[in-house]
C-alpha cells in the first residue's frame, strides 16, 4: 500500500492499514511507509530497542546506527547483500516513551513495504514474549 507524493505533501495522508500482532493481540498501524505500535507494560524502551536490533541482525541486516537511552532509541540498518533491493532498502526503527506506553515505529525506505515491516515487528514481539 503506497501513498502518492501529492497526498503526503498535502498532508491529506494515506489509507491506514490496521492488523493484530503477537500473542497479546497488539494493533499495529501501517501508514506512509511506517508501521507503528504501542507496546504494553512492562516493556521499556531499551528492551524494545534491543529486540529490534536482534530481529534485524537475525534477518541479515547490517546495523548502521544504534542509539538508545531510557527514553528513546534509534536504529538504522541496510538490507542483506545478495538480494535485489539489499543495498537500497533501509529500515529505521524508532522507539520512544509515549503518554500511555512505549511506542515503536518501523519505517522501510525508500518506498515502504508493509509485509516486511510486519514481519520485522513479528520478530520483535516474539523476542519480547508478546
Amino acid at each position: 500500500m503506497a501513498c502518492s507524493a501529492a497526498s503526503v505533501l498535502s498532508g491529506s495522508g494515506c489509507q491506514k492499514s490496521l492488523r493484530y500482532h503477537g500473542s497479546s493481540g497488539l494493533v499495529a498501524t501501517w501508514q506512509a511507509r511506517t508501521l507503528s505500535v504501542e507496546l504494553p507494560d512492562p516493556v521499556r524502551v531499551p528492551g524494545a530497542h534491543y529486540a529490534a536490533v536482534e530481529a534485524l541482525v537475525a534477518r541479515g541486516y547490517a546495523i548502521e546506527a544504534d542509539e538508545t537511552t531510557a527514553d528513546r532509541g534509534y536504529l538504522a540498518a541496510r538490507g542483506p547483500n545478495g538480494t535485489v533491493v539489499g543495498g537500497y532498502r533501509r529500515v529505521v526503527v524508532r522507539t520512544a516513551l509515549t503518554p500511555a506506553a512505549v511506542g515503536q515505529s518501523i519505517t522501510i525506505e525508500p518506498a515502504g513495504d508493509e509485509l516486511v515491516a510486519r514481519a520485522i515487528l513479528a520478530d520483535v514481539l516474539l523476542r519480547l514474549g508478546l
